[in-house]
């Protein structure tokens, strides 16, 4: 008897979950919205790489001024993601904080998906490249300065950061720390190429590590091969014993 009711109780709780699947999927067609999942690997290792942003963006229609929809979804230790976007809607899916691996978005062709009731799985191959990053140092607090004399608009830029190759590239390189005294700029950008970084300001004066002026858009070599040691061809700049980063060290004169 026991057994019998024990299976029962088995059945309803089994045709419970199928209903309520059931109902999930109807409401999903219901409201045109169609999951996507896929996974993200290296391009050198076929390894899944966990823990990163994958932003998938859809275009505003070009006679409308709406925001792009953007849709964040994060891989899982197995390199995995997935997320519900709108039926007959094409995203491109471009890649946040994934350490030493190039946002495709930004180098590279980015993977574009379009959502339908039943959305073919996709990877996401990312390349290796190399950390830069570009360090300026305001030990006179000059930057809070300039800010204020410049009224404290939102939008004030008193310097910025790119890079450039010699096939023509120009990319900005954001700034990810700005407080204390320092501001500083890095992004991950191909390591087979020879780069320059360009620091402009209309504002300030710099000078590197060894006291050397820094003239405003003066280009800085980054060589192919970064030492271990601090030997590059631009005096401010020094490698870490990883080969991967470069650092460029600038100081507000």
């Amino acid at each position: 008897m026991i057994t019998s009711r024990a299976s029962f109780v088995t059945k309803c709780v089994y045709a419970l979950i199928v209903m309520v699947t059931v109902s999930c999927i109807d409401l999903l067609r219901a409201q045109s919205v169609g999951i996507v999942a896929g996974s993200v690997l290296a391009n050198d290792t076929q390894k899944p790489i966990a823990n990163v942003t994958v932003l998938a963006i859809a275009a505003s229609p070009s006679n409308t001024s709406a925001a792009p929809e953007i849709i964040r979804a994060e891989t899982s230790a197995q390199g995995t993601f997935s997320f519900m976007g709108s039926i007959g809607k094409t995203y491109t899916l471009c890649i946040h904080n994934s350490g030493t691996y190039l946002n495709p978005c930004q180098w590279g062709t980015a993977s574009q998906v379009t959502v339908g009731s039943e959305t073919p799985a996709i990877t996401i191959e990312l390349v290796p490249g190399r950390q830069l990053s570009v360090r300026v140092l305001d030990p006179k607090g000059l930057i809070d300065g300039a800010q204020t004399a410049a009224g404290g608009g939102l939008f004030f830029a008193p310097m910025f950061v790119h890079v450039k190759n010699g096939q023509g590239a120009d990319v900005a390189v954001p700034i990810r720390v700005s407080g204390g005294n320092l501001v500083e700029f890095s992004d991950v950008i191909p390591s087979e190429n020879d780069w320059k970084v360009f620091v402009d300001s209309g504002v300030f004066q710099f000078i590197n590590e060894n006291g050397a002026a820094y003239s405003s858009g003066e280009p800085i070599d980054i060589p192919n091969a970064l030492p271990s040691v601090s030997t590059a061809r631009f005096p401010g700049m020094f490698s870490s014993t990883n080969s991967t980063v470069a650092k460029v060290v600038l100081t507000i004169n």
